[in-house]
């Protein structure tokens, strides 16, 4: 089976390189390209065409969520995964509406990476949902009954 090709767009050299190097640990995995800002990370994707890529949420240029949308609209769009340094409901709830597979804490332990394309089997709304204390109707937060703003009434 050949290596999953994937392109990492972060902004911060040290970052980037540390998790290419963490990808590249794995045989599964190719790097394919490493990009800084969404432009070039834009590029890379459509031209390169990886299974999957890694992208930063907090890009000099756009959004990594902004950057995921206009990936997916690509005739073959690879799997997202969008990291931040915030994990906020919200945020988890906007990368399922921008298409990404996964929305990962940068605080997530490196002892679990984001794996090979075969292991990121999209999930259903419904189940992320679940995952992260959300109802179908609108999401909660564990800790507060109250509702998003988008499903306020009045």
């Amino acid at each position: 089976m050949s290596p999953v090709g994937i392109v990492v767009v972060d902004d911060h050299p040290a970052v980037r390189a540390g998790l290419e190097g963490l990808l590249d640990e794995d045989d599964a995995v190719r790097i394919l390209a490493a990009a800084a800002t969404g432009r070039e990370g834009f590029e890379a994707i459509r031209t390169l065409r990886p299974d999957a890529a890694v992208i930063d949420h907090h890009l000099p240029d756009e959004t990594g969520l902004s950057l995921c949308l206009r990936v997916q609209a690509l005739e073959r769009a690879p799997r997202v995964v969008v990291y931040s340094a915030f994990a906020d409901s919200r945020l988890r709830v906007l990368g399922v509406i921008a298409g990404a597979v996964a929305m990962i804490p940068k605080s997530a332990p490196a002892s679990s990476p984001p794996g090979p394309c075969g292991k990121w089997a999209p999930a259903s709304t419904r189940e992320i949902s679940r995952s992260w204390g959300c109802s179908p109707t609108g999401w909660r937060r564990r800790r507060s009954p109250r509702r998003c703003r988008s499903t306020r009434r009045g």
